[in-house]
């Protein structure tokens, strides 16, 4: 059975990373983390960079993933 999830988490699973282990590399609290993956946020430009920079992709790409917050099946 899949579950939703949006393109920014799979993106984080992708690297092996819980929403904690992007917390601490971001500085983001986790519960504000977890409000920007589900779109219920809108980040700030320095949030969006940090995941970037965390995550090891482009700020555009970052920024992609949460404008086109659809859910992706995994």
């Amino acid at each position: 059975m899949a579950f939703p999830v949006t393109k920014l988490e799979v993106e984080r699973r992708k690297r092996f990373m819980s929403q904690w282990d992007l917390a601490r590399s971001t500085g983001i609290i986790q519960t504000r983390l977890s409000l920007i993956e589900r779109g219920e946020v809108k980040p700030k430009e320095g949030e969006i960079r940090a995941i970037a920079k965390a995550l090891g992709i482009p700020f555009k790409e970052v920024m992609a993933l949460i404008l086109d917050n659809k859910d992706a099946l995994i």
